[in-house]
């Protein structure tokens, strides 16, 4: 069933993030944000060690990437360390 969103909209509710909130959040994305929900989405248990491996810098800076891109309702973690991510776009 397609969500009528003119009708959410007026009646006060928030839209579902997945659908639109996101995309106008993540416009300003940088090219390492991007290769971090990339390599999120090909291996969803991907560590911050590996994704340090892959866009090429440190754990620490992934680590900081990873909490603005929680913020911003773009990726999610599910079920905790053992978990894995949700990617939202």
């Amino acid at each position: 069933m397609k969500v009528n969103n003119t009708i959410i909209r007026r009646s006060g509710c928030p839209l579902p993030d997945n659908e639109f909130g996101i995309i106008e959040r993540i416009g300003n994305l940088t090219d390492n944000q991007k290769q971090i929900i990339s390599a999120m989405k090909h291996t969803l248990k991907i560590s911050a060690v590996k994704l340090s491996e892959i866009v090429g810098i440190s754990k620490r800076k992934i680590e900081e990437n990873v909490t603005k891109l929680k913020k911003l309702g773009v990726i999610d973690r599910v079920a905790g360390t053992r978990g894995y991510w949700e990617v939202r776009v």
